[in-house]
């Protein structure tokens, strides 16, 4: 039978077990090497061994042909640390997220695994080798059976281990047999259950004295013959034990050191870091063979030469004059060095250090050092990526907001002013819908460059969102130097940029905002630089605007009126009116508009406060999806009641450069077919106006679906006549500011009529908004127009309301539909 381990002969709990059975049985044992259990039960199954130990029982395949004893050993399993670093009395859960080093065991790495699932286990091939991870520090604790360990530690003469404590796990150790061998199990059966272990125990697992016995039959005798010669004779036989005793204990001591000493040079020779030992003048008395890998020096190089010759900080201060610089406490301190190899590269270093205290040593310094040149760069790359911009190379928002931060502290402490400018790329949305994403990310780019260009020295950028740069201008007079920055910055943008043989244009919008004039801290001052940028952008962007305290006003009620239209649509406040729309001929009702209404607790409150706060916020894209939502329900009521006219819902710019608005209108038409001719977009004329190329592709997707597209406020804004014929629309609804004129003024009219003929040329319908006299539709009447809506006919009301003013045209046989 063969038992597995590495030793030349059976010894410790585990040899004195089977030397028992060894003598009570006829079997006989022989010690062989596995490099694991698995190996040794692999070994069994094949039938190169009859039978094996120690194992641990396990569920084997019926086409195994083993089977396995009762266990022969309830064994403790104990945790031991290094003594005066680890602490003691540890508890098992105190194991927790600590390094622990066991011997290759299956079944005790998955109870430790499953028990502390936080813990770090380091797998050692043996005894030796786990307790060497201990001692190098490269493990907190050993964990393993307490008799391997005392085993291991006696037979290696292992120094300054200690026992600090228990796990509640158990090693139960079992033979297995080959199925060809029952008699053997038998034999092992019979002889686990006849051999007594507790004298075994004792001597193994506990310390313990072996007294000195006196031969109690002789000494009566020997008194009553000559007590003084006997007195004399045990004296001098004492006096011999004593100092046989001496020797012997002299002799293991000895053993034992040397074994020690053995095994810290194996750990310090197999270890990849670099351990140097120095004296007092930093001289090189000791090298480990790791330093031709971590420096390009032999060590034989380094021995007897001052660490400076060949070691350098890479800076003023020399290596010898930081050795010179350690204290004569005990304990590691922990340094980084820079120090340079011998082909000249220069690498960090993380260095532990602290003086050897003990007697014929004292003022030596022992180095333990570690190569951290990529672990170093590796968190540079992290904290660069944290702070910067990944597109532009920029400090990114949290890089600029702590520079800002500081920038205002120094001011603060001094005095001085300093300005702050927000600069965002006018309808940079247009250039990635139009050209794609990766055209846009070239321009941004560019911008990028371009801005770190400008501004003489005075100017720090950053982009701090998708379109959007923020700049702190530096200087002595910064009012005076943010606005000629504000005008560089322009400039600089403006520029065209040529990408692929083409030119895009861009433009810029900026705000500028003063410390401490406009604000004190970091968050007032981007607020007040964002108030001015859309004072920019509402004045025709491509210019730049000072902060005022009426913009910081004004920029107050945009917050305010944001916060009360996105609780307006939580709490169901908002709701849709519906103003009809008449054919001038036949004053049929041709369809309606959906105009969104807000029902405060106080009353109705004017629309223009909720669409203005939701175009600037962007949350114009919920509502209007809701309105849209709504207005089709609606639409679908009606025509389940006969009702049949489409029903027109206003769409923003905002709305048509939402990548998602084509697809959700193209989800409700596909949800009820019958929508496609029951709603009508209306786009202003000023949307079109942004990018009419991208614009065109999604009206034309939109009609597509068979969804009417008109041209909301026609007559105000700066088409291309040349253009809006190649517009997939299909009617213009003339802008009421010169329905109204047409009273008093001719050019109003002429243009009204002109309008008029172009639509009829293009085979367009006219809608007329704001007729709200007799006068108004006669002239619209005969200048062509087809339809007119306003105050003449009905002002905008809720759906029930409208239900009851069809029902109310029908009794009096006034044309419906048509």
């Amino acid at each position: 039978m063969s038992i597995r381990g590495r030793e030349e002969h059976l010894s410790g709990f585990l040899g004195e077990y089977l030397r028992a059975i060894e003598a009570r049985e006829p079997v006989r044992f022989e010690l062989s090497y596995f490099r694991n259990a698995d190996a040794l039960y692999e070994a069994i199954v094949e039938g190169r061994v009859q039978a094996g130990a120690p194992l641990f029982q396990r569920t084997s395949s019926s086409d195994e042909p083993v089977r396995f004893t009762e266990a022969f050993e309830n064994l403790p399993v104990a945790v031991f640390g290094w003594g005066g670093r680890s602490q003691h009395d540890v508890a098992f859960r105190q194991l927790r997220g600590k390094r622990l080093a066991v011997v290759e065991n299956a079944f005790l790495e998955s109870e430790l695994r499953r028990s502390l699932p936080h813990a770090s286990v380091r797998v050692s091939p043996d005894e030796f080798s786990a307790f060497a991870a201990l001692a190098a520090d490269e493990a907190d604790y050993v964990v393993m059976s307490l008799s391997r360990a005392l085993h291991a530690i006696n037979l290696y003469g292992l120094e300054h281990i200690v026992l600090t404590g228990y796990t509640p796990i158990r090693i139960r150790p079992v033979f297995a047999v080959h199925d060809e061998h029952p008699q053997v199990h038998a034999l092992l059966h019979k002889a686990i259950g006849a051999v007594p272990t507790n004298d075994m125990h004792r001597h193994w697992f506990t310390p313990f004295v072996r007294p000195w016995h006196q031969g109690p039959d002789a000494w009566p005798w020997l008194v009553a013959a000559n007590g003084l010669f006997v007195v004399a004779l045990v004296t001098l036989g004492l006096l011999y034990y004593q100092l046989l005793g001496r020797s012997r204990r002299l002799k293991l001591t000895q053993d034992r050191l040397q074994r020690s000493e053995s095994l810290y040079r194996g750990l310090v020779e197999a270890t990849s870091e670099l351990v140097t030992v120095h004296d007092e003048r930093g001289t090189v008395l000791y090298a480990s063979p790791s330093a031709r890998s971590l420096t390009g020096y032999e060590a034989e190089e380094l021995i007897g030469r001052a660490a400076g010759e060949v070691l350098s900080l890479g800076g003023s201060e020399s290596f010898d004059d930081r050795l010179a610089a350690l204290d004569g406490r005990h304990g590691i301190r922990h340094d980084t060095f820079r120090l340079r190899r011998k082909d000249g590269r220069m690498r960090w270093f993380e260095v532990r250090s602290s003086r050897l205290a003990e007697s014929g040593i004292a003022g030596q310094v022992l180095l333990v050092s570690r190569d951290v040149t990529e672990r170093l760069a590796s968190e540079e790359r992290f904290r660069y990526q944290a702070l910067h911009d990944p597109l532009t190379g920029l400090p990114n928002r949290f890089a600029f907001a702590e520079r800002l931060r500081e920038s205002l502290d120094r001011a603060a402490s001094r005095g001085g002013r300093l300005a702050v400018c927000l600069l965002d790329a006018d309808n940079f949305k247009s250039i990635n819908d139009a050209r794609g994403h990766a055209i846009g990310d070239r321009v941004l780019r560019e911008l990028g460059k371009r801005l770190q260009t400008v501004g003489g020295g005075r100017l720090a950028a950053s982009r701090i969102s998708g379109d959007q740069f923020a700049l702190l201008v530096r200087g002595s007079d910064p009012e005076t130097a943010a606005g000629e920055v504000a005008e560089e910055v322009l400039a600089a943008v403006s520029a065209p940029i040529e990408i692929d043989d083409e030119l895009v244009m861009v433009t810029g919008s900026v705000g500028v905002a003063l410390y401490p004039d406009d604000a004190q801290s970091a968050e007032g001052l981007l607020s007040a630089a964002d108030s001015a940028m859309f004072d920019a952008k509402s004045h025709g962007k491509n210019t730049w605007r000072r902060s005022t305290k009426a913009l910081g006003e004004r920029s107050l009620a945009r917050a305010r009126a944001l916060q009360d239209v996105r609780g307006a649509h939580k709490r169901d406040e908002l709701e849709l009116f519906y103003q009809p729309k008449f054919g001038l001929d036949d004053g049929c009702l041709c369809g309606v508009e959906a105009l969104l209404r807000w029902r405060s607790p106080s009353g109705y409150r004017p629309p223009i406060e909720l669409i203005e706060a939701a175009e600037e916020s962007g949350f114009i894209k919920t509502l209007g999806r809701w309105v849209l939502e709504q207005a089709a329900r609606q639409a679908l009521t009606w025509a389940d009641r006969g009702l049949d006219f489409p029903i027109a819902v206003n769409v923003s710019v905002k709305q048509l450069h939402d990548r998602d608005f084509p697809s959700g209108l193209a989800a409700l038409v596909q949800a009820d077919p019958r929508l496609a001719s029951r709603l009508e977009l209306e786009v202003t004329e000023t949307a079109i106006a942004t990018d009419a190329a991208a614009i065109a592709r999604l009206l034309a997707e939109i009609r597509g679906l068979g969804v009417r597209v008109h041209i909301d406020d026609f007559g105000t804004g700066y088409s291309s006549l040349s253009y809006l014929g190649r517009l997939p629309v299909d009617a213009l609804k003339i802008d009421r500011s010169l329905v109204a004129a047409t009273h008093e003024a001719q050019d109003a009219r002429e243009i009204v009529r002109a309008i008029i003929a172009l639509a009829t040329t293009l085979g367009l319908n006219t809608v007329a908004e704001g007729v709200e006299t007799d006068q108004h539709a006669a002239f619209l009447k005969a200048a062509g127009c087809r339809q007119g809506q306003g105050y003449l006919y009905a002002r905008p009301m809720p759906a029930g309301e409208f239900e009851a003013f069809i029902a109310r045209r029908a009794t009096a046989g006034r044309p419906q539909a048509g």
